[in-house]
């Protein structure tokens, strides 16, 4: 029964990512949903469970963008990984915490994916908007993506 939840969660936050990114940017800046909820799954989730989440969730990512394809999957499976890593030495349930881990990951894996396209594909589609915007954006998004996946593992037993 996990598994297809497992399944369902991953399409509902596939579709909700897609309709965010094209329909709700506001000056080509959209709240990333994908990565808010990789990483409250990294928090949550068994480390197997989670690392397939984000790196399908990357993948996801690659197919629906023009760059260097495998990119993302990489970046989030490593992310994912570092998030279980730390995890072990870090309290990550509290807002604060949540918050200062997305900012900094946000700014990591911008700067990762900008030397990932420069060195294996050539372009540099450097967008500075993006480096100091979307971390702030995404990390006041993540206690909420946090609390909608808590209740979806503790409450409802879904994940």
């Amino acid at each position: 029964m996990k598994f297809i939840g497992n399944i369902f969660v991953f399409i509902i936050v596939s579709v909700v990512y897609w309709l965010f990114s094209n329909n709700f940017s506001l000056f080509s800046i959209a709240p990333n949903i994908l990565f808010t909820a990789a990483i409250s799954l990294a928090i949550l989730l068994k480390p197997v469970t989670a690392l397939s989440f984000c790196f399908f969730w990357g993948l996801y990512i690659d197919i629906m963008g023009i760059n260097a394809f495998g990119a993302y999957a990489l970046i989030y499976t490593l992310m994912c990984y570092a998030v279980h890593i730390s995890k072990k030495h870090f309290d990550f349930d509290m807002p604060i915490p949540q918050i200062i881990l997305v900012f900094v990951l946000s700014v990591l894996t911008f700067l990762f994916y900008q030397l990932l396209s420069v060195i294996f594909a050539n372009i540099n589609p450097l967008r500075l908007k993006v480096l100091f915007i979307d971390p702030i954006i995404n990390a006041l998004l993540m206690p909420f993506v946090f609390a909608v996946f808590y209740y979806l593992k503790r409450k409802s037993k879904i994940l």
